[in-house]
C-alpha cells in the first residue's frame, strides 16, 4: 500500500512469492477504482512508492535458472509503463535477502534503489540511480555501497539528504548484524567513510527510518535480546545524535523558538512540491 501526494493510493499485489507476475491497482480515498484495470508487472512485486507526479516506481525480481535479476519499473498517473514494454534490468545474479528493495524518490523525478549481490563469496549491497527518462546514473549492476570488505546483509531504507543526496542504512556482518550507514552524492561519490558509520552495534531487526527533517535520519530497530525499541539519530554529515528515550520529552526540548520557513521540495518547476515550516505556538 502506497499513499499518493493527491488523493489515491495504490495496491500492490500477486498470488504467490513465487509469481512471475503481480498487478498494481490505483483507487481514491473513497474506494473508487481510478484506474479501469489493474496494471499487471512481469515481476514480482517486492517494494513500490507513489513518485511526486501521481504515478508510482515499482521494484522486484525474476528467477530463472537459479539467477536472480532485480527490476523496476515506473508507472504514470495514468496506468501506463514509462520504463520499456516490460521492465528495466538493474542487476542479474543477485541474492535473495530480508530487506527487499528500498526505493527512494529522486528530484528529477526518478528512483534510487538498493539490493544484494555475493561478489567473491561475501553478500554486498548495491545500488543504482535511474533517471525519470529510465536512465541509469550510475554504470550497469549499480555501485558498491560500502567500500569495506565486510559481508553485507543488505539494505533496510534508503533516505534524502542535501543536493538530492542519499543515505543507506545496512545491516552488516561485521558484529553480527550490527547498523552501519553511509551518504552517497547523485555522482556515486560516498561522502561518510569510506568503511561506513557505525549506527547501532547491536543487532536490530525490523527496521524503519524516516528523515529527521534536517537531512539527516532516525533509525528505529528492535533488539530481541532485550525486547526494547532502539531509537537512534544520524545527521548528513554522519554523526550520531542522543538515542531518543522519550518522545514527549523530545517534542518539548525540540519546540521551534521562532516562526521559519525552509526551503521548498523537490524545486518549484515540478508539478508538486512539499514546503516545511516550524511555528512555536499552535495555530491554524
Amino acid at each position: 500500500l502506497s499513499k499518493s501526494f493527491t488523493q489515491n493510493f495504490y495496491i500492490g499485489y500477486s498470488s504467490t512469492i513465487f509469481s512471475k507476475q503481480s498487478k498494481v491497482a490505483k483507487f481514491s480515498l473513497d474506494g473508487n477504482l481510478v484506474w479501469p484495470d489493474a496494471v499487471t508487472l512481469d515481476f514480482l512485486l517486492m517494494n513500490f512508492v507513489a513518485d511526486f507526479i501521481d504515478g508510482v516506481i515499482c521494484a522486484g525480481r525474476i528467477v530463472t535458472s537459479q539467477i536472480i535479476k532485480i527490476v523496476c519499473q515506473r508507472i504514470d498517473s495514468g496506468g501506463v509503463k514509462l520504463w520499456s514494454e516490460t521492465f528495466l534490468v538493474l542487476a542479474d545474479s543477485t541474492t535473495s535477502n530480508n530487506a527487499g528493495i528500498p526505493i527512494a524518490l529522486n528530484i528529477d523525478g526518478g528512483s534510487t534503489f538498493a539490493w544484494t549481490k555475493t561478489v567473491n563469496k561475501r553478500v554486498r549491497s548495491f545500488t543504482q540511480r535511474v533517471r525519470s527518462n529510465g536512465s541509469f546514473v550510475f554504470t550497469y549492476g549499480g555501485i558498491q555501497i560500502s567500500g569495506n570488505d565486510s559481508a553485507s546483509n543488505g539494505t533496510w531504507s534508503i533516505t534524502s539528504s542535501y543536493e538530492d543526496s542519499k543515505i543507506y542504512i545496512n545491516a552488516d556482518s561485521r558484529n553480527n548484524g550490527s547498523l552501519f550507514g553511509q551518504r552517497i552524492d547523485s555522482n556515486g561519490m560516498r561522502l561518510w567513510n569510506i568503511e561506513n558509520n557505525v549506527i547501532s552495534w547491536r543487532q536490530l531487526g525490523y527496521i524503519k527510518v524516516i528523515s529527521d527533517g534536517n537531512n539527516g535520519a532516525i533509525v528505529v530497530g528492535f533488539d530481541q535480546s532485550d525486547f526494547s525499541i532502539r531509537v537512534q539519530q544520524v545527521n548528513a554529515n554522519g554523526i550520531l545524535g542522543e538515542v531518543i528515550t522519550s518522545i514527549k520529552n523530545y517534542l518539548l526540548e525540540n519546540t521551534p523558538s521562532k516562526i521559519l520557513l525552509h526551503k521548498n521540495y523537490p524545486n518549484p518547476f515540478n508539478t508538486r512540491t512539499i514546503i516545511r515550516y516550524e511555528i512555536p505556538n499552535n495555530s491554524f
